[in-house]
Parts: C-alpha cells; sequence; structure tokens
C-alpha cells in the first residue's frame, strides 16, 4: 500500500490480514515515499524510527490484527483515514492513533457548525431580501 498512490481500502485490508500472530505487538510504519509497511514491534530499533515519515506503534490482538479486524470495516475505515489525514498534513514521528482520531471528530464537528451558521445567516437576510414590506398604520 503507497500513501502517495491513491491508496485503497482493500489494499489496507490485505495489508492488515498478511498478520495472523496475535501474541506481538505490531507497528504501521509509514515511509518519506508513502509506502505503508506493517512490522513487528521489536524488529525495528528506535532509532530507525526517525528514518521514517510517521509511525503508529503497539498494534495488537485480533481486533486490530489478521483477518477479523481486515473485516471490520469500522476499524480499517478510520485506520484508513487517519493514515491519510496524517500523510495530508505532513504529520512527523509517532502517532497515537486515538488522538488522531479524535482530531478528526472535532474538524468533522466543527465544520458541521460553521456550516450550519452560515446557513442560519442566509436564512436570516434571504427572508426579507427581494421584497417590499407594507406597512400599515391603523
Amino acid at each position: 500500500m503507497n500513501l502517495f498512490y491513491t491508496p485503497t481500502l482493500s489494499e489496507l485490508s490485505d495489508l492488515i490480514a498478511q498478520t495472523s500472530n496475535y501474541d506481538k505487538d505490531y507497528d504501521i510504519i509509514v515511509d518519506n515515499d508513502g509506502q505503508v509497511l506493517l512490522e513487528p514491534d521489536k524488529e525495528v530499533k528506535p532509532t530507525l524510527f526517525k528514518k521514517f515519515k510517521f509511525y503508529i506503534k503497539g498494534l495488537h490482538g485480533k481486533g486490530q490484527l489478521g483477518n477479523t479486524a481486515a473485516k471490520n470495516l469500522r476499524y480499517l475505515n478510520q485506520l484508513y483515514k487517519n493514515l491519510l489525514f496524517c500523510w495530508e498534513h505532513n504529520v512527523k514521528g509517532e502517532i497515537n492513533y486515538y488522538e488522531i482520531t479524535n482530531r478528526q471528530l472535532t474538524d468533522y464537528w466543527n465544520e458541521i457548525y460553521k456550516d450550519k451558521d452560515q446557513d442560519r445567516t442566509k436564512s436570516k437576510t434571504s427572508l426579507f431580501m427581494g421584497r417590499n414590506p407594507v406597512w400599515r398604520v391603523n
């Protein structure tokens, strides 16, 4: 899977499905070219992480690895969005999966409320636009 060349959810699913050892922790590593790697935690030395663009440490268990995780569309979709978010925003270093998820959720709700505020302003101003109010005095 490469983030530079229009990645797909099925590519991420295939990458996650490759692991079947649930006893080890795995790291998702993204290099500067956008290549996404899934490596066992202890095999990558901490000094080598500086050579990569960003990484997510500590994926473990059936919920985050293997065929079960590859079929969990909710988890897979969020992981996919997190990887793309970090790639597009040029994030570097170790990434906390949950912090990036919360950041995206906050940005989403801010955008929704901003749109609602703009719609509310438009509706107030457009109510009388083009009309000549008739005033009657009795």
